[in-house]
């Protein structure tokens, strides 16, 4: 609601419109006028009595008994009544109106005229001009004896210049200006100056624009007494907004200062601010402070939460952490919503902000969106917080209230459109409840178009649905997130290197906005690229992130390490480091890691960071705990509460396995359907699950969902097939499956291959292949291995029947392939090859051959090898006859577990026992 003021010299659009009818130009055109009014030399000495906060003018008339003003003068009463009247009308209405009568009978100065003058200017305020016309106020105004009253005369050209009450008459409006301004009314004086500052006359009025401002200005210092302040402020007002006299923000400052120094610290609020925008004058970071701490000392709520700025920043003054807190919590105490955003974003400047500091955070959010107009930002922010607190299933109904509730204040938010849609994900039974939800997302993405969403789209069509997938739709949303430039960016580290010698500037500019929306790989990457970053927003995306720098780091090492072998030492080593220092995610990956094939893992440990997760309802925690535990049972009972709360995907599953209840594993597949990640190992847990519990239709409509997010790639492709076996419940499941199979070995992928030879050898597995297919596959599987892995095939070559064998035999050379798999060092290859030399071995060159490779292969760690080491060295076949080799290379061969080499071995330790 605009609100409109007698007291402001200022002509309203219907005042101009009426000049404009009377054939006036009108001076609204005109430039501002050149005046230069400094202010007086006065001695500095407290004398105002200035307007107080606005909380406390609250505090003061909430408990009014209607009675008494106590020492307060009636120029600050109907100072303060103004004020209220601009703050809440409607709050205030009964008090404002009851204190002007009751000062009618405490102050026999303030008469009829101006009880009814303050109650005209409260309905102008208010904007209630029906009751003005119809109560004929103001016509009863001009009816009395206002000629004595130069504010009345001027407050009677305004009613009439605006139309308030009463038909608009400018000419006697500007009469009745004219008549105030000579009698020396200031505000008289400005209006007659703006409107003749153009050039324009007005009857009876020959005084200069620029000697009735002077006039106005020096009308306005007028007596040193207790509302000095309040009138300098005006003339401050007037050289800081420009519109009657040109603005001049140096002049202003000196005016508001004059006005502080006597006392006024809604004046010293005014300097400080000018200071710190430092715009039309030279920024004085000194006075800055100063007024400020004067406007903050004061009370001024506004003042109090800049101040604490200042002290977070540390830009005007030291950093103080602990004074910005205090500051804040007093501007929140009095009611200034600044003090409690301030607090809310003040945890994230704390280096390590401590249980205390989210206290404190979480209290001033809670209080913020408490307010009936909190803005969305807080209410999503609130929801969010209750989630994390609660759990995600514990607090979805209090977090989805605070989400509606930011939709309303802000139709479309993005936050709340994704946090309501995740929710309802869970609960939709139907496909059209499942459509009302995407609908609200596609006008997110439309309108915002965030990664985060389309990626939410894709997933939400290819896995959310009560009818998965719908293919169709997913890939749309894939394609769109393809093309926005979001697509996750991973370098290796000769890439990094490259970067780093000759940065690409398109690439880093992807970097920088990927790690400012979030995503923790790129984040990462700010370490390693030739990139400026402020240390505190490092700081903060770190901590926001869903794992930091140092995690990222070593998964990016995990990824190129051996998948078979223990985990790099490195890796192992920065996710330590990332776990003591707090990194997101960090527990997660070095339990991962550490539960990974090869590892070495000290069981403390394990426990210690699974222990950590499961608390937190994370399932790998359980999972690691279970594989522990004498009773797998027991974890569950443990942490079915946490669960219950929280548990993530993982979670669910894991319970899944010990829930009877139909209604429960309804409630849980539907929660695991909402938490899941949409590729094929969480839909083939879903498969998993839903097959475990009898739940045929659920079991064929996951496989649907398997094969739409599966990838490409071999080991996916495997995975869908053997699900498709084992789990399938229609006729066609097998011949899909085989189909998939087929595919995949079409594309190359080896896995598939290999499947394929299993099946074929199974007399149940439903796949009849002819020899020379068989033969195809063995000779396209040699091709499609790594060296190390041709000595196994040919092994299985060996064990096919025999026109499969000959088949193979006539298409690759066996020799030619264990000759260069045993020169790339391959153990099994060597003590291939050296078995085919001593069988074809014609002089002592071929046995000397024979034990340089059986060497190979033994130090290879090739069991077998050993053993025929150890022979050729009791033999001295190709090599001088050593008992101490010999015996070494037993040893090592039956502590490797070759069974002869251990049985040899106890033999020898029994006859040396006896002897």
């Amino acid at each position: 609601m605009t609100r409109r003021s007698l007291t402001m010299p200022r002509l309203a659009p219907a005042a101009l419109a009426a000049i404009l009818s009377q054939g006036m130009p009108l001076p609204a055109a005109a430039a501002p006028l050149d005046v230069q009014f400094e202010p007086p030399d006065v001695q500095l000495q407290p004398l105002c009595d200035p307007r107080p906060p606005d909380d406390e003018i609250v505090a003061a008339w909430s408990g009014w008994d209607g009675e008494g003003f106590g020492d307060r003068s009636t120029s600050l009463v109907r100072r303060d009544l103004r004020r209220l009247a601009a703050l809440d009308p409607e709050r205030w209405d009964t008090v404002i109106l009851g204190a002007m009568e009751r000062l009618r009978e405490a102050d026999p100065d303030y008469d009829a005229l101006d009880h009814l003058a303050d109650r005209i200017d409260f309905l102008v305020t208010t904007e209630r001009f029906a009751t003005l016309e119809a109560e004929g106020l103001v016509e009863r105004f001009l009816e009395m004896e206002i000629q004595s009253s130069p504010r009345a005369l001027h407050m009677a050209g305004e009613l009439l210049l605006n139309g308030y009450g009463i038909g608009a008459d400018v000419q006697r409006a500007q009469a009745f200006m004219v008549q105030s301004a000579y009698a020396g009314n200031p505000e008289a004086l400005l209006d007659l100056a703006q409107m003749t500052s153009d050039g324009s006359t007005v009857p009876g009025w020959d005084v200069a624009p620029e000697l009735a401002v002077t006039l106005a200005f020096g009308a306005l210092v007028g007596d040193l007494d207790a509302r000095l302040c309040d009138r300098i402020n005006r003339i401050g007002s007037a050289f800081r907004v420009g519109e009657i006299v040109a603005q001049d923000l140096a002049l202003a400052e000196r005016w508001y200062r004059l006005s502080a120094d006597l006392g006024d610290h809604n004046a010293a609020w005014q300097v400080a601010r000018l200071h710190m925008e430092a715009i039309g004058l030279e920024r004085d970071n000194t006075a800055a402070l100063t007024y400020l701490e004067q406007a903050a000392e004061a009370g001024l709520g506004f003042a109090q939460a800049e101040l604490g700025q200042v002290y977070e920043v540390g830009a005007l003054a030291p950093q103080d952490i602990d004074a910005a807190r205090r500051l804040y919590e007093a501007a929140a105490e009095r009611g200034e919503r600044d003090g409690l955003v301030r607090l809310v974003g003040l945890a994230d400047s704390i280096e390590e902000p401590g249980p205390e500091d989210r206290a404190r955070q979480e209290d001033a959010l809670r209080r913020l969106a408490e307010m009936p107009d909190a803005p969305a930002w807080v209410l999503a922010q609130m929801g969010d917080m209750i989630l994390e607190n609660q759990g995600r299933w514990a607090g979805e109904a209090e977090a989805a209230a605070f989400f509606r509730r930011a939709l309303e204040a802000e139709p479309g938010h993005p936050t709340a459109v994704t946090r309501l849609a995740r929710i309802g994900f869970r609960h939709a039974r139907t496909l059209q409840e499942f459509l009302v939800l995407t609908s609200d997302l596609q006008e997110v993405v439309v309108s915002v178009g965030t990664a985060a969403g389309m990626e939410q789209l894709r997933d939400a069509f290819h896995c959310r649905s009560p009818e998965a997938p719908h293919a169709d739709h997913a890939r749309y949303w894939d394609r769109m997130y393809g093309v926005s430039g979001y697509d996750r960016i991973e370098l290796t580290p000769p890439e990094i290197a490259a970067q780093a010698a000759d940065p690409d500037p398109v690439l880093l500019a992807k970097v920088q906005t990927q790690a400012l929306t979030g995503r923790s790989p790129s984040y990462a990457l700010l370490r390693d690229l030739p990139l400026e970053a402020d240390s505190d927003v490092m700081r903060r995306l770190s901590r926001d992130a869903a794992s930091g720098p140092l995690t990222e780091r070593a998964k990016a090492l995990l990824r190129r390490a051996d998948p078979d072998a223990a985990p790099p030492g490195r890796a192992l080593e920065l996710l330590r480091q990332a776990v003591a220092e707090g990194e997101n995610g960090a527990q997660a990956v070095l339990l991962e890691a550490l539960t990974s094939a090869g590892a070495m893992s000290d069981e403390a440990e394990l426990r210690r960071l699974a222990e950590a997760l499961a608390a937190r309802g994370e399932g790998l925690g359980l999972r690691t705990l279970a594989g522990l535990a004498e009773e797998p049972r027991d974890v569950f009972d443990s942490y079915a509460e946490v669960i219950e709360a929280r548990g993530d995907f993982e979670a669910l599953i894991f319970a899944l396995g010990f829930l009877e209840e139909e209604a429960r594993v309804s409630d849980y597949l539907g929660r695991a359907r909402a938490a899941m990640n949409c590729n094929l190992p969480h839909a083939l847990e879903m498969v998993a699950a839903a097959d475990r519990h009898g739940r045929a239709e659920a079991v064929e409509r996951w496989l649907d969902v398997s094969a739409a997010v599966a990838e490409n790639e071999g080991w996916q492709m495997v995975s869908l097939a053997d699900a498709m076996l084992a789990r399938g419940t229609t006729d066609g499941s097998r011949d899909r499956a085989l189909a998939l199979l087929r595919q995949a070995r079409q594309d190359g992928h080896r896995l598939a291959m290999l499947r394929l030879l299993s099946l074929a050898d199974a007399e149940d597995s439903g796949l009849e292949m002819e020899p020379e297919e068989v033969a195809d596959l063995f000779v396209d599987l040699v091709a499609a291995s790594e060296l190390e892995d041709v000595p196994g095939l040919l092994d299985r070559v060996g064990f096919a029947a025999p026109d499969v064998r000959a088949s193979v035999r006539e298409r690759i050379d066996p020799v030619a392939l264990y000759e260069e798999a045993a020169a790339a060092g391959v153990p099994e290859a060597q003590l291939e090859l050296a078995r085919i030399v001593r069988a074809d071995a014609a002089g002592p060159e071929a046995l000397t051959e024979y034990v340089r490779l059986l060497t190979g292969a033994a130090e290879g760690g090739e069991p077998e090898a050993m053993f025929l080491l150890s022979n050729a060295y009791s033999l001295g076949l190709g090599v001088a006859p050593s008992l101490e080799e010999s015996r070494r290379w037993l040893t090592a061969a039956a502590e490797a577990g070759h069974p002869e080499a251990a049985a040899t071995v106890r033999l020898l330790q029994t006859q040396e026992t006896q002897q």
